[in-house]
């Protein structure tokens, strides 16, 4: 699937673990979302989103 802004586009694919339950980083193919528990259901996740690092760390990560 593609998707783009500002004119760039990307390539954004579906996790195989999206939905499923993480508490760090590690747990996840993509990115654990800490507001929901949970690992992202696609890959790269655009804008600002509270994720749990490799160490468990909550931490803010912006991606344009």
């Amino acid at each position: 699937m593609a998707r783009g802004t500002s004119g760039l586009f990307a390539c954004v694919e579906t996790t195989r673990d999206g939905g499923q339950a993480c508490d760090e980083g590690s747990d996840c193919e993509g990115l654990c979302l800490a507001r929901s528990g949970t690992c992202a259901p696609l890959t790269p996740i655009f804008g600002c989103q509270e994720v749990y690092t490799a160490r468990g760390r909550r931490e803010t990560l912006c991606t344009e």
